[in-house]
C-alpha cells in the first residue's frame, strides 16, 4: 500500500495515460501491477495560490480524472469501503483510493466534504503547507500562501471536520500539519489517524517530518506514518546541501515558471533537467537511507506504526533505487539485510495501513 502520490496532478495537466506503461514518471497502472500495489492513494491537491478562488472545481477535476481512468480501465478499481479491497486483491488487480491534500479544497464547507465522499474520496489530509481557516499547517513562513494566521491549532470548525470524518468513514491524514493542529487533532478523533507521507524528525528536523513524540502519539492512537521518498526528507545531509542549491537557484526557478507558464508539459521537463544536472553536484542518498527512517521509527512507535507513502509524482528528487513504484522491491531487500522477518516487512509494506483502512472504512 503506498499511502501518498500526486499522479492526478499529472492526468489532469499533462493528460497522462495511467492506462499505459511509461518511462518517465512514476506510477501507471501496468508498474502497480507489476509492483503487486494493493491499494495507491491518488492526492487530489488543489494549489493554494495557483487555484485559489477555484479549489473545488480543480480538486472536481483531478477526482474525475481518477474515476475516468478506472472506468476506461478495469485493472484498476475505486475502493469505496474496506471489502472492496480485499475483493480486488484476490483478484490481483490494484485498488485506487481517492484523497484530497489540503482542507483549503473543502472551503471551510463540511458540505463539500460529504459531497467529495459521495463521490469516492475516503481520506483527506487537513492542511497542505499553507493554513486554512480551520486548521494550521506546518510551514513557519505562511507569506508564500494566503498568509492567514497562525489559530493555534484546530478551531471549532476544525474538530467538527474531524469528527464529520470519523463520522462518514473518511481517513483522517497529518501530514503537513502543525504540531498544534496534530495533537489537537488525536484529542478530538475517535478513529486512528494516518501521516500518509512524512518522515522522522530525528534523523532530518524537517517541520514536514514527525518528531518522536509526536511519532509515539500516533502509535497510541493506533495510527501509522508512511514514509515519504523526497530525498530532501529523507537525508539532513543532502536537504542542507538542498537549500542551498534551491537558495542560489531560485531565479533560475522564476524565469522558467514565467517562460513555460502555459506549458506545464515543458516545465516538468525543464524542471526535471534541472534536477538531474543538480543530482550530480549532491550527496549521494540510496534505499539505505529511507530505511534508517524505518529503524528508527520502529524503534520509536513500534513496527506497527510505519508504512510506505512515496509522495510519487510530486516529487523530482528520490533516493537512488526509488526511481519509481517499482523500486519498493529494493526496499524489501534492504529490510532483509537488516534482520527484519517477512511478518514485519508485510507490516510496513502495507498490513498497518490496512489495518487502519479496515477500522475507518469498514
Amino acid at each position: 500500500i503506498d499511502a501518498h502520490c500526486d499522479t492526478p496532478m499529472l492526468m489532469v495537466d499533462l493528460e497522462y495515460d495511467i492506462s499505459k506503461r511509461h518511462e518517465e514518471h512514476h506510477i501507471d497502472i501496468p508498474r502497480l501491477i507489476e509492483t503487486g500495489v494493493t491499494v495507491q492513494f491518488f492526492a487530489c491537491w488543489p494549489s493554494p495560490t495557483l487555484f485559489e478562488g477555484k479549489e473545488i472545481e480543480r480538486t472536481l477535476d483531478m477526482i474525475d480524472a481518477v474515476r475516468s481512468a478506472a472506468e476506461r480501465d478495469e485493472r484498476l478499481v475505486i475502493a469505496y469501503a474496506y471489502e472492496d479491497i480485499i475483493r480486488v486483491r484476490e483478484q490481483g488487480k490494484p485498488a485506487g483510493l481517492l484523497a484530497v491534500e489540503g482542507g483549503h479544497a473543502i472551503m471551510d464547507n463540511p458540505r463539500i466534504l460529504r459531497n467529495y465522499y459521495r463521490l469516492g474520496v475516503r481520506a483527506m489530509t487537513l492542511t497542505w503547507n499553507n493554513n486554512n481557516n480551520w486548521a494550521d499547517a506546518s510551514d513557519p513562513d505562511q507569506s508564500k500562501y494566503s498568509n492567514l494566521p497562525f489559530k493555534g491549532g484546530l478551531t471549532d470548525l476544525g474538530r467538527e471536520i474531524v469528527r464529520e470524518m470519523n463520522r462518514l468513514g473518511m481517513i483522517v491524514d497529518v501530514s503537513h500539519v502543525h504540531v498544534d493542529t496534530f495533537w489537537d487533532v488525536l484529542e478530538t478523533t475517535s478513529k486512528p489517524v494516518i501521516a500518509s507521507h512524512s518522515c522522522a524528525y530525528s534523523l532530518n528536523p524537517k517541520h514536514r517530518n514527525l518528531t518522536d513524540e509526536q511519532l509515539r502519539g500516533l502509535a497510541e492512537n493506533g495510527g501509522v506514518v508512511g514514509l515519504n521518498f523526497y530525498t530532501p526528507f529523507v537525508s539532513r545531509e543532502y536537504d542542507e546541501a538542498y537549500s542551498k542549491f534551491e537558495s542560489n537557484s531560485a531565479d533560475r526557478y522564476l524565469e522558467m515558471e514565467k517562460e513555460f507558464a502555459d506549458n506545464p508539459a515543458a516545465l516538468a521537463r525543464e524542471r526535471r533537467r534541472l534536477a538531474e544536472e543538480m543530482k550530480k553536484t549532491m550527496p549521494r542518498v540510496t534505499v539505505s537511507n529511507l530505511v534508517d527512517h524505518v529503524d528508527h521509527i520502529v524503534k520509536v512507535a513500534g513496527i506497527d506504526h510505519v508504512g510506505l507513502g512515496s509522495d510519487f509524482d510530486g516529487l523530482d528528487l528520490s533516493p537512488e533505487g526509488l526511481e519509481d513504484i517499482c523500486g519498493i522491491v529494493n526496499i524489501v531487500v534492504e529490510m532483509r539485510k537488516r534482520g527484519y522477518n517477512e511478518g514485519d516487512i508485510r507490516k510496513v509494506l502495507g498490513e498497518n495501513f490496512l489495518r487502519v483502512i479496515k477500522a475507518v472504512m469498514n
